[in-house]
C-alpha cells in the first residue's frame, strides 16, 4: 500500500514524526506500507541528500516488488 503525502500517512499510522517514516517499508498486520511524500514539491523533505537517498532505495524497492509480484 502506497501512503502518499503527509494525510494519507496520519490517517493510516496516526500523527507521528513523519520524517522518520517516510519512504521506509513497514509492516502493518497484512500489508506491506511504503509511506512517500507527496509528488506536489510543496514538501522540502527531498532537499536533505539523506532523505532523497531513502527516497530513491524506496522507489528502487518498489520497482523490484513490482516485477517480482507480476504487477
Amino acid at each position: 500500500m502506497l501512503l502518499v503525502g503527509k494525510m494519507a500517512i496520519d490517517a493510516f499510522l496516526g500523527k507521528k514524526l513523519w520524517s522518520k517514516r517516510s519512504a521506509t517499508f513497514m509492516n502493518l498486520k497484512a500489508a506491506s506500507i511504503l509511506p512517500l511524500p507527496h509528488a506536489s514539491g510543496a514538501s522540502r523533505w527531498l532537499n536533505d541528500p539523506t532523505n532523497a537517498a531513502r527516497h530513491d532505495q524506496a522507489l528502487s524497492e518498489l520497482s523490484r516488488l513490482r516485477v517480482e509480484l507480476g504487477l
